[in-house]
């Protein structure tokens, strides 16, 4: 019985911890195969996404004068940090998002069968810039 209702607890811990995050000011560095593997700084300041996780279920969503991505299919790894998928026409992506305290940590890895000009791997940090409605 103990088990059982520290089992729900639990569960009604995770799933209660639903939040939105407006995250910005991104800056971090790129490779690819079109630069010849050199890092490169990058810097995306006006960048903006409403991330929310509610439970197992979460979103991004661009946020105002940020173009909307392409859909992908999204885990959520814990109750700050999600997993991002998407595989189309060859390129596959992965992108991982994980909120600590006012930054949000960001990296991709791009595969593309075309060739590794168009692949690479991005790392940025960005800014906590406040909550919003999930």
């Amino acid at each position: 019985m103990k088990t059982t209702l520290l089992f729900l607890l639990a569960c009604t811990a995770f799933s209660a911890s639903a939040d939105c995050w407006v995250v910005t000011n991104f800056n971090g560095e790129f490779t690819s195969g079109r630069n010849e593997w050199k890092f490169e700084r990058l810097s995306k300041p006006n960048y903006t996404l409403h991330i929310a996780i509610d439970g197992k279920k979460a979103s991004i969503t661009a946020g105002p004068g940020t173009q909307q991505g392409e859909p992908r299919a999204l885990t959520v790894l814990s109750p700050t940090a999600l997993n991002s998928f998407r595989s189309n026409d060859g390129v596959t992506e992965t992108e991982n998002f994980a909120i600590q305290n006012d930054k949000v940590f960001y990296s991709s890895v791009i595969q593309n069968v075309r060739g590794t000009e168009e692949a690479g791997v991005i790392v940025m940090v960005g800014d906590v810039a406040g909550k919003c409605q999930g």
